[in-house]
């Protein structure tokens, strides 16, 4: 992860905005991630959507490289696997799909994914579990639209309300996101050059001239 972030800080363009017809789990399929969870919403929500014999969810998985079997096995789905990518690519996708699409990254232990701050600048909507850190990183204001109890039953009637959202629905929830997140960028940025110049005024020469790298800080993130 390199700093300060970089964002595109890409306006949201209303007319481009569609309904959503899929939904994108973003990350690895563990326990972390909230996969579990994932998999039974996603399985009360197509249970749901054949009740009402509305069509198959699309369901992208980004980040993965084989659909898992627990996903295979849920009637209703049209799956499709997207991994082995670079994060350049990742970012592209991310773009592609935004107007159709319902990011989910239900995890329930991050500190800080940048996952989040990614889905908003491409202008995705997207939803989060109200654990960890990611309700610290998302004002309060936005916390009904995008966060959902860290259970498979408030994640599955969360994604059934956000695929409802009216295209214009969808598009100010994403442009006031990308407003608040360029802004606050800004105070992150700078509050991150700041410490890192702060180090190399305190850093010894001596030690500095030892190091053969392209690396002058490092900094431990455990999530």
């Amino acid at each position: 992860i390199r700093y300060p972030l970089q964002l595109m800080n890409r306006t949201t363009d209303l007319s481009q905005m569609g309904s959503a017809n899929t939904v994108v789990f973003y990350g690895r399929p563990s326990v972390q991630k909230g996969w579990p969870q994932f998999v039974r919403a996603v399985t009360n929500l197509c249970d749901d959507r054949a009740f009402a014999e509305l069509p198959p969810l699309n369901v992208i998985l980004l980040g993965v490289n084989e659909v898992p079997l627990e996903l295979r096995e849920i009637n209703g789905l049209v799956i499709t696997a997207l991994g082995g990518m670079q994060h350049a690519e990742v970012i592209e996708q991310l773009l592609r799909i935004a107007p159709y699409s319902v990011v989910c990254m239900p995890y329930m232990g991050d500190n800080r994914p940048l996952s989040i701050f990614e889905c908003i600048d491409a202008g995705c909507r997207f939803i989060s579990f109200d654990a960890g850190g990611i309700p610290e990183q998302i004002p309060a204001e936005f916390h009904g639209l995008v966060l959902s109890e860290p259970n498979s039953e408030d994640l599955g009637l969360k994604l059934k309300s956000v695929l409802t959202e009216s295209p214009y629905e969808r598009g100010v929830v994403v442009g006031d996101l990308r407003k608040w997140l360029f802004a606050e960028s800004k105070v992150w940025n700078g509050q991150v050059i700041d410490a890192y110049e702060s180090l190399c005024e305190t850093a010894i020469p001596e030690l500095l001239d030892q190091v053969e790298s392209d690396v002058s800080v490092v900094v431990i993130n455990f999530n």
